[in-house]
């Protein structure tokens, strides 16, 4: 994506973060931060994530960002968001899904209804607020596995996944990601059923991504990202399926997840995305093998480095041994698949072409990393550099001055007059 394709975003924009210590939730903040918004993310007691001070360093400094660490009690009440919702001009949070080992799948509903309406409730009672802006969850949508190819619908919800949880609750080891699913299920219900109630004077939107890959730039800090599914097939050529039930080759929609954060920030700042919209952030749909390919791909290459002129049909046979490709088990399979025109017009707005960054592409990414013991990362966020009308840069000829941009020689771009931000 180029600077010159995102609509500018005002600086002046207070922007409220929970859960910042995840993957896409540090990804929207970078993002936020470098466009020069202040962003202000919530912790837990339990895990303080100190860490997120040292990689945003310089937006620390500069007092644009702060790292709030909330109260030790469950998320479901309003006082405990009172503080942290205090000031900020927009919301994006993400449902507190409760621990479900042996608790009742009715008390696991409310408690993750209770952690969007707490701070719902919270919002309502700053003025300034124009946003609220959810994750939702794929599952929580539609099944993730389907017998025959299924459309889904903008206001579609897995009641298939609700109806199931009751029989699995009682099961000695349920199935955790159907509880998982109906818990984001009661959710988003929750967050709709109090829009309608309460009619506020934000708007609210969802984004539902589906399977998240990307690049972590936390990985000093962090361990989740050696526990994907990229990572195990890197490290041991197999992996634990993403989707359960999916099959070998796990043919389903991965999304990257600067895509997901970039979407996140379209729903808090575009217009033209009105109120009760579900973004399905899916990305692209692609299959195991893809992956595995590019696998063996690089395999080979470090092969012909390795032996130059002694490289031969060896090498293949070697890289498929270490990466072997995963074949059908016999099981109908069919495809979920939604209109893609919305989103596509989205895109077409806040990127430079009109589609998700290529799944190829990510997966290159990522075993850059992998190879690199999670030392390679890039260079951590400028802050944006503001002109400043009383220092000029050093060396600056003052007779030169009055004719150029501080700090740029050339004029700004013209703005986007499709889309209109606050």
């Amino acid at each position: 994506m180029t600077r010159e394709c995102m609509p500018t975003l005002p600086n002046d924009k207070t922007v409220l973060v929970t859960n910042g210590f995840e993957p896409l939730r540090l990804h929207i903040i970078k993002r936020l931060l470098e466009e020069g918004c202040r962003v202000r993310t919530t912790v837990s007691m339990a895990n303080r994530a100190e860490w997120l001070d040292e990689v945003f360093k310089c937006f620390v400094e500069s007092e644009q960002f702060e790292r709030m660490v909330l109260p030790a009690e469950p998320p479901l009440r309003k006082r405990y968001w009172r503080q942290a919702v205090k000031g900020v001009d927009a919301i994006i949070h993400t449902p507190t899904i409760p621990n479900l080992d042996r608790k009742p799948v009715d008390d696991a509903w409310q408690e993750s209804a209770d952690s969007v309406t707490s701070i719902l409730d919270a919002a309502e009672l700053e003025p300034q607020i124009k946003a609220f802006v959810m994750t939702g969850n794929l599952g929580a949508v539609t099944p993730l596995v389907v017998e025959t190819d299924t459309r889904v619908d903008a206001w579609d919800f897995n009641t298939r996944e609700v109806i199931g949880a009751y029989e699995e609750s009682g099961k000695p080891v349920p199935n955790y990601q159907m509880l998982f699913n109906s818990c984001h299920v009661r959710a988003e219900e929750a967050l709709w059923s109090w829009m309608d109630e309460a009619k506020p004077h934000f708007k609210a939107n969802v984004v539902v991504p589906s399977n998240i890959i990307g690049y972590n730039f936390a990985t000093k800090y962090t361990t989740a990202w050696k526990h994907n599914w990229l990572w195990r097939l890197w490290k041991f050529g197999k992996s634990a399926p993403a989707v359960r039930g999916g099959g070998p080759c796990q043919a389903h929609w991965y999304i990257d997840v600067e895509d997901a954060a970039l979407m996140h920030i379209a729903c808090v700042f575009d217009d033209t995305i009105q109120h009760g919209e579900r973004i399905q952030a899916w990305g692209c749909f692609r299959e195991w093998n893809s992956a595995i390919e590019i696998l063996q791909e690089r395999e080979i290459e470090k092969a012909r480095k390795e032996l130059g002129e002694q490289f031969d049909k060896k090498a293949r046979e070697a890289a498929e041994k270490r990466y072997p490709f995963v074949g059908e088990d016999g099981v109908r399979r069919g495809m979920i698949y939604t209109n893609l025109r919305r989103i596509s017009e989205i895109c077409t707005r806040w990127k430079d072409y009109p589609g998700w960054k290529q799944f190829e592409e990510t997966v290159k990414e990522c075993l850059d990393l992998f190879e690199n013991g999670g030392d390679e990362k890039p260079e951590p966020p400028a802050p944006p550099r503001r002109p400043n009308p009383f220092v000029l840069p050093p060396g600056t000829n003052i007779d030169e001055y009055h004719n150029r941009w501080l700090y740029r020689d050339e004029p700004s771009p013209p703005p986007l007059e499709t889309v209109r931000t606050w």
